[in-house]
């Protein structure tokens, strides 16, 4: 069965850098959620197709995982997506989720929403 986060982001109107902005978990209304089950990531996708560059990052008990990703490889629209089934990325139970981004290029701050699918491990 999957389930579904929604993280919300506001952006800038002139450049950040990178892990700047601290997204809101729409469901919980904190920056930091703490999982009750462990979780696989099975995707990342933003709400509309992004036309600047975003930057977006995961930490998981407070400290930065993986690498950086940028909307490019999350965007609905995009030929690029990334496989998220595919890298396997387990999060155990009782762990702390947030996710940090930053708006690379502000010319206009671009608003948006990152919808993290998982399975229940």
């Amino acid at each position: 069965m999957a389930n579904w986060d929604n993280w919300s982001f506001i952006g800038s109107s002139s450049a950040q850098t990178e892990n700047t902005e601290k997204c809101s978990n729409d469901e919980m209304g904190e920056s930091v959620i703490t999982l009750p089950q462990s979780i696989t990531l099975t995707d990342v996708i933003l709400d509309t197709t992004k036309t600047q560059n975003h930057q977006f990052r995961f930490y998981v008990n407070g400290k930065q995982v993986g690498g950086n990703f940028y909307s490019a490889q999350i965007n609905p629209a995009s030929d690029g997506r990334m496989s998220w089934a595919d890298l396997k990325i387990v999060i155990p139970q009782g762990s702390t989720l947030g996710l940090r981004t930053a708006q690379l290029d502000g010319s206009s701050a671009e608003t948006g929403k990152v919808t993290i699918k998982y399975q229940v491990v």
